[in-house]
């Protein structure tokens, strides 16, 4: 691994591979490159352990303090995502958090009336980087879609230990099939917000009728659908 974040490396190599078969679809090769990349980096912040309080998630020295980074990326947010003006989150994703999921409170905060998102893995930008935590959504939608339901369980209940309070924690057991595979595509949806990846899922997830999905905004009066 390089001493700066900001460096590609092997692992972020293979973490950016198994994103790009993951939105092709062949999840064989997917999990194949996800498995090297965990060979190499396997940690994954504890929420339990930190601060969900401040301001932001994590503290100024993020490239260093953040173990589950891969490869560092930065993106300056457009002014329609403004924290300090104009942001506000969606009430419909801010609601799908369980009430002892900590990612409610690590993720987003009340700014002068307004719902707005603190979560990014850069502090004050836009993380569309790669991350151990996407490396786990990634392994445990592909054994899924292989059938190697097991493996997934394991796999997306260690993530949400991470990111639910200890003392409530209850592992998503006793689920196969479509409901299995749902409940994944959920903790990715709550897990990877601001992350760059939402609208890549949008439109492979939409070539399955099952997962086919309508954006609908409420702006006053009007309704806007997508």
């Amino acid at each position: 691994l390089p001493i700066v974040v900001y460096r590609p490396s092997k692992a972020a190599a293979y973490a950016l591979l198994a994103r790009i078969y993951l939105t092709m679809g062949d999840y064989r090769q997917a999990l194949r490159y996800v498995d090297f990349c965990l060979g190499i980096k396997d940690v994954l912040l504890d929420f339990n352990k930190m601060n969900l309080n401040d301001t932001y998630l994590l503290p100024a020295t993020w490239e260093t303090d953040n173990p589950e980074l891969i490869f560092g990326l930065n993106t300056p947010n457009p002014a329609i995502l403004s924290p300090a003006s104009r942001q506000n989150v969606d009430t419909l994703l801010f609601g799908l958090y369980d009430e002892h999921d900590l990612r409610k409170r690590a993720y987003f905060r009340i700014q002068s009336g307004r719902l707005i998102f603190k979560g990014s893995y850069t502090r004050g930008g836009t993380f569309p980087g790669l991350a151990v935590d996407e490396c786990y959504l990634i392994k445990a939608e592909c054994h899924a879609r292989l059938g190697e339901e097991d493996y997934a369980l394991q796999t997306i209940n260690r993530l949400r230990q991470h990111r639910f309070d200890q003392a409530y924690f209850m592992p998503i057991d006793d689920i196969s099939g479509e409901a299995l595979l749902r409940a994944i595509l959920l903790e990715r949806r709550k897990e990877l917000v601001f992350r760059g990846q939402r609208w890549y899922d949008l439109r492979r997830l939409n070539k399955e009728p099952r997962f086919s999905e309508v954006l609908v905004r409420q702006v006053g009066s009007k309704r806007y659908e997508l």
